[in-house]
């Protein structure tokens, strides 16, 4: 028996490509230590290895690293170099693994032993690294590489594209530089905030083109002004091209393309984001010398310019660039300049200053890199800065763990005139601080001004901690990383300085001070050990507060201020503040936060706890709150302002549990002429199916009866888009289980309307294809919207396959639809309709080269999540010649589109065959008709039967315009041929028949025995068959329908009316 319920698959494709090998320094820092130790991964190749190696480890080794990016928004990368682990078919005696998180909880990344050398990197900031070794033998171990990176070498995915102030990011094909795979198709989609454009800068390219062409490519990369590949193309480029785009708007698709034959690297590119000049003028190549140049940026007639400048010296010396003298200079720090330390942003950052600041920069190389962009209201009308080349010097000195020693140039004899030399100096410990003690100094100059000859000395590459000159011999103690500069003139030369650094232990106990604080009605406040400085100098702090109100009737209210600790937004590991409903911690937690969260908390009693802990050694400044006593009740909610930069709104509590019966109301508010836009990035709201107890509503207003635009709970993470500059964010409690409820992103820019949907889309020869899904799909689409592409070929006609379906399901699809007609809007017919579920369905091909889809979403739902439809231009045929056999039980016949239009200037035909059994012929009997009759003769929109194999047999009968149900007719043998064709005419819904073999109209009476058994069989078999019918009719189609195909979907509603 046929089974009629047809379950669909979805699977996943992920795209594995090799990870790309950096170079190493040699001055790279090895890592000995075993044991639960973290270690920050940098842009500079740092080495983990075993207990021992390459001497052996021991018995019973157990080892575990967790290693966190610097950075982060950046992902930790591991090249495992040498891996002599002793041999297992499974890894199952001594072993090297890699996990995808915090912990070796976190998912598995890799396994190693026996001389294998895996490439991992992580899909967040953190990495944790285990070794363990059994009982029996010893091999000499493994030796790994690791550091930050923001390579993208997935295959495909969407991509948050940050500000070029934050760092530029960088994209590969996968595989890059190994080669990338044939028959491969990679499409990201690159997202800028605000009113962002994109600029894209190809760095390599090596993908296969024609012999004779370098622009006619075989493999290519396709760049997209917008989210889709319907969007306009920025460029196409294949070969060694290596262009620069920038969009128009804040959406890029950049599609990778490759076919089924020759494969080469692949490509390398750039991206960012900012105010970009979308001609691409502002840019400079540079070469410094060492005569004094001078660079004069240009006079900007609007106030959103960018421009970069790239100042590149000869071997053996460094660049100086000095801010001499600005004018006219508003709008910090909007305005900024951003240096770096080498050919592009990727390298490291010197300084991000105001251009009103007189400051000099000098590379530790011999390349410089300059960045400046304005903001939407200020201004730059002209900044003098001074270039030039200096013969090199300074360095790094990496490993001060014992007494070192830094002298100028030819110390003890004189230094030389116009030098810059810059030294970067850190130690292996994050625990130790740097101990700089001035020994000699016989310099050119006079303190203070120190204007002549000079040594300046910076904790990091920011803070300024001091200048000496002449004989001044000072000390300096800084934490872990430091940085020198001596310059000189061109005048007087001396001796020059010597000086002594070495690593002592820091202090790492902090004062929590006072520990049991009283709460007043006036404002009092609390702040982390040394806020604003940094805590980074103090490991595993756990400082505990108990704050009481002077009245036990009166509570407590904290409200955070200010926030920067390390960790991620849902506080699993790294920094976090603890939050107790009572007077110490064995209360209730009602409060956790991490990160830059502000919370507003408030206890049930007259008292609460607060607990700092933090795990790491990061510049973080820690927090500061305000905490007073109070009767009212606890608010639920406010207004907030939103800017042009991402901000966090969470659930009260989170992450631990909210309350039950809470309605709580946030007001979002953007500047005027702005929308705004959130992202739910964490749920877990009620139940996740109904959203009936516990869910969040946002409308698209100030008010509770403004148009809602979405409602989720579970573990949805929608994203929505107001319509003006005003948006609510309702929370909704009920009495059921608690969860930990949501983390939002939200921020103000000028965002595309999402009810402002649809459009005209015109394919050609170049763009033959198009995927249309509604804003939201996939995770909620909105409300109460209606979508309307014209879809127009320049090619013969059209080709729209529904790829998935989940929308409301209805009657007759009234409530949520897709629609497709054929031809325009002035003069559609319609050939489609859909809605509740489909995983897949058949093609619908147009009679001409226009094509018109709807959607149409109503009511709000919390399950279904859209559409998907992919829409191609070319020649297709509507319908050709279909074999089709006939057996004793009924099967059907339907015009296309059935029960729909048929296509116009359609030409159809089928051949039904009895399987070549003797005396056995086809019978068929009309259902339904109803083509559009244009003459009496049915000379054009008719059906016609021939009594043999082809139209050349003699017919046996011609309908066409309406009616004709329960006509029967009879081939008189093996054969029966149906030909159906249409006219330009305005279409209709066209035919149904059924079909079966009987036996045929000449046979003689001589075997009625045999016949009357085997129709008693035929019976039964018809009886099973209307059966079936009538279970497949329930399923598919209203009562007064037949289902005509046999591979419709139980689960999917088809509508059989226009």
């Amino acid at each position: 028996m046929e089974n009629i319920l047809s379950l669909g698959i979805s699977l996943m494709c992920i795209c594995v490509s090799a990870l790309v090998s950096l170079s190493v320094s040699e001055n790279a820092t090895s890592v000995h230590t075993c044991g639960n130790t973290t270690l920050t991964a940098t842009d500079k190749p740092q080495y983990l290895q075993t207990p021992g190696y390459p001497n052996g480890y021991r018995d019973n080794d157990s080892c575990v690293w967790t290693i966190k990016a610097e950075l982060d928004y950046m992902k930790v990368q591991l090249i495992v170099e040498d891996d002599g682990v002793e041999y297992g078919l499974t890894c199952n005696h001594d072993f090297g693994k890699a996990f995808d998180g915090p912990s070796v909880k976190s998912p598995l990344l890799a396994t190693w032993c026996n001389e294998k050398t895996p490439e991992v990197k992580s899909s967040g900031h953190v990495m944790t690294v285990q070794f363990y070794a059994d009982w029996y033998a010893t091999f000499r171990g493994f030796k790994a590489k690791f550091f930050q990176t923001n390579e993208i070498d997935s295959c495909g995915g969407n991509v948050d594209v940050m500000s070029f102030l934050t760092r530029i990011q960088t994209l590969v094909s996968p595989g890059y530089p190994h080669g990338y795979r044939s028959d491969m198709e990679c499409v990201w989609i690159l997202q800028a905030m605000g009113g962002s454009r994109i600029r894209i800068q190809v760095l390599n390219t090596s993908l296969e083109a024609t012999s004779t062409s370098s622009t006619k490519c075989h493999d290519f990369v396709a760049v997209h002004d917008g989210q889709t590949e319907c969007s306009s193309e920025l460029g196409r480029f294949c070969g060694s091209d290596t262009p620069t785009l920038i969009s128009s708007g804040p959406y890029v698709r950049i599609g990778f393309y490759s076919d089924k034959s020759i494969e080469h690297q692949g490509f390398r590119l750039q991206f960012d984001s900012g105010l970009f000049d979308y001609a691409g003028t502002c840019s400079w190549e540079i070469n410094a010398t060492e005569a004094i140049q001078y660079l004069f940026m240009p006079n900007f007639d609007q106030s959103n310019e960018s421009c970069w400048w790239r100042l590149q010296a000869a071997e053996g010396h460094n660049v100086v660039m000095e801010v001499m003298n600005p004018y006219n200079v508003t709008g910090c720090p909007t305005t900024t300049l951003a240096i770096y330390d080498g050919q592009d942003s990727s390298d490291p950052l010197l300084a991000e200053i105001c251009p009103n600041e007189k400051m000099s920069i000098v590379s530790s190389g011999r390349t410089l890199y300059i960045y400046m962009e304005q903001g939407y209201t200020f201004t730059v009308t002209k900044i003098h800065i001074q270039v030039y080349a200096v013969p090199q010097c300074g360095g790094q000195l990496t490993s001060v763990g014992t007494l070192t020693h830094l002298t100028s140039p030819g110390y003890p004899q004189n230094y030389f005139s116009d030098l810059a030399c810059f030294w970067t100096i850190w130690t292996p410990s994050d625990t130790s601080d740097i101990v700089l003690e001035v020994v000699d100094s016989d310099l050119e100059g006079s303190p203070p001004s120190c204007s002549k000859d000079a040594v300046k000395v910076w904790r990091y590459a920011i803070d300024k901690v001091g200048t000496f000159c002449s004989t001044s011999t000072p000390n300096f103690t800084i934490p872990n990383v430091l940085k020198v500069m001596f310059t000189t003139n061109n005048a007087v030369v001396k001796k020059g300085f010597r000086m002594k650094l070495n690593a002592v232990k820091q202090n790492i106990t902090p004062s929590c001070g006072p520990q049991n604080l009283n709460a007043v009605q006036s404002d009092r406040y609390l702040v982390s050990p040394e806020y604003p400085m940094a805590y980074d100098r103090y490991l595993h702090v756990d400082c505990q507060w108990t704050l009481t109100s002077s009245d036990p009737d009166m509570m407590v209210h904290i409200e955070v201020l200010d926030s920067h600790m390390d960790g991620y937004r849902d506080c699993d590991y790294g920094d976090k503040v603890y939050v107790y409903d009572g007077p110490d911690k064995t209360a209730a937690i009602i409060q956790i936060w991490c990160e830059n969260m502000k919370p507003e908390v408030q206890s049930s009693g007259s008292s609460l706890t607060v607990r700092f802990v933090t795990s790491d050694q990061r510049l973080r400044r820690g927090f500061k709150l305000r905490y007073t006593e109070t009767r009212e009740p606890f608010p639920c909610g406010g207004q907030v302002n939103v800017n042009s930069s991402k901000q966090y709104l969470v659930s009260p509590g989170y992450p631990a549990n909210y309350r039950r019966n809470m309605k709580c109301v946030w007001i979002l508010r953007s500047p005027q002429n702005t929308s705004i836009h959130i992202s739910v990035w964490k749920s877990s709201i009620g139940d996740g199916n109904t959203c009936n107890g516990s869910y969040v509503s946002v409308r698209d207003g100030a008010n509770e009866d403004s148009k809602e635009i979405g409602v989720f709970c579970g573990k949805k993470q929608p994203t929505y888009i107001s319509s003006g500059n005003v948006m609510s964010v309702i929370l909704h409690t009920g009495p059921g289980s608690v969860k930990q409820g949501f983390v939002i992103d939200y921020i103000s820019g000028l965002f595309h309307d999402p009810y402002d949907c649809g459009g005209h889309i015109q394919l050609n020869a170049t763009v033959t294809f198009c995927n249309l899904q509604p804003p939201g799909s996939f995770s909620n689409y909105y409300f109460d919207m209606k979508c309307v592409w014209v879809i127009e070929a320049n090619n013969q006609n059209l080709k729209i396959s529904i790829d998935s379906v989940d929308l409301t399901f209805s009657p007759s699809c009234t409530e949520e639809y897709i629609t497709v007609h054929d031809g325009s809007l002035s003069k559609p017919s319609l050939i489609g309709k859909f809605c509740g579920h489909l995983g897949f369905s058949e093609d619908h091909v147009t009679s001409g080269k226009e094509m018109v889809v709807t959607f149409q979403s109503r009511k709000p739902n919390n399950v279904q999540s859209g559409f998907s439809a992919s829409v191609f231009a070319g020649d297709f045929e509507i319908c050709t010649l279909q074999e089709q056999m006939a057996w004793d039980t009924i099967t059907y016949i339907t015009s296309p589109n059935y029960p729909f239009n048929y296509p116009r200037n359609a030409h159809c035909s089928w051949r039904l065959d009895t399987d070549g059994a003797a005396h056995i012929a086809v019978q068929l009997t009309v259902i339904s008709f109803n083509t559009t009759k244009v003459s009496t003769s049915c000379d054009s929109n008719y059906l016609e039967a021939f009594d043999g194999y082809d139209p050349s047999s003699p017919s046996l009968a011609r309908w066409c315009g309406a009616g004709h149900a329960h006509n029967v007719i009879s081939s008189t043998g093996r054969y029966l041929f149906l030909k159906f064709d249409t006219s330009y005419d305005t279409p209709n819904t066209g035919f149904n028949v059924s079909i079966k073999r009987i036996y045929s109209p000449q046979d003689s009476p001589k075997g009625v025995i045999i016949g009357i058994a085997v129709g008693v069989i035929a019976g039964v078999f018809v009886i099973v068959a209307i059966g079936y019918h009538v279970v497949r009719r329930g399923s598919c189609f209203q009562s007064d329908t037949i289902a005509h195909r046999t591979n419709l979907h139980r689960f999917f509603y088809k509508n059989t009316h226009q």
